[in-house]
């Protein structure tokens, strides 16, 4: 069986926001928001930051409570770790693995603390989870 990787479904992901077709978010209450489409599409430079962003499409903060409530919101299980999983006593949040992330945004609606933010979005004082993020999946 053929392993399907986010930058394999990116195409068609991209397509589906251009005709208008994107997933709505839980109850029919808006597009869900996430990976800039100029960087879905690969005007980017071919730096690393950029290639970093043009794959992460959401990213989690320090304000996470570790509640797992995006986890089961998730339908492509990309949020980690979980509590059933080695490392999450030691870890200070949850991370969502850019290469299993469908930029769905099921996640962000049902965190309590806002700590999921569209990459393009991260709040000027949060930039540094941005890097966070990407760094855990680049060691695990």
């Amino acid at each position: 069986m053929t392993e399907i990787t986010a930058s394999a479904v990116m195409p068609f992901v991209q397509w589906f926001w251009r005709e208008g077709l994107a997933p709505t978010l839980p109850g029919g209450s808006g597009y869900a928001p996430g990976l800039s489409l100029n960087h879905a599409a690969g005007l980017m430079d071919g730096s690393k930051m950029e290639r970093e962003r043009a794959i992460m499409a959401y990213v989690i903060t320090d304000t996470c409570t570790k509640d797992e409530l995006c986890v089961e919101a998730c339908p492509t299980d990309c949020i980690h770790p979980k509590k059933d999983e080695e490392g999450f006593e030691a870890a200070t949040q949850l991370y969502v693995d850019p290469d299993g992330c469908i930029d769905c945004g099921a996640c962000v609606p049902v965190c309590p603390t806002n700590s999921i933010f569209v990459v393009d979005e991260v709040p000027a004082d949060k930039q540094e989870f941005i890097a966070k993020n990407a760094e855990h999946y680049a060691t695990a």
